[in-house]
């Protein structure tokens, strides 16, 4: 996903749609990481998510952000 469509998939979720304890779901979080550098950034500094990578492999994975109940 390049870096406009991760940005593009955060707006249209949060705040309205993206209830608080709800997961957001981002994969090719390692293999597209220079081209998704702008969201990755992003969310990883959002104050209202905790972020993590996943992967098997670390080929590729995923990034998965929490959004904090308050």
């Amino acid at each position: 996903m390049p870096t406009r469509g991760a940005n593009d998939y955060f707006k249209k979720l949060y705040p309205n749609k993206l209830i608080p304890g709800g997961i957001l779901s981002v994969h090719n979080a390692i293999r597209q990481a220079n081209a998704m550098r702008d969201y990755l950034e992003m969310i990883r500094k959002h104050p209202g998510f905790d972020t993590v990578f996943l992967s098997m492999t670390m080929d590729d994975g995923f990034c998965l952000s929490y959004r904090h109940l308050i």
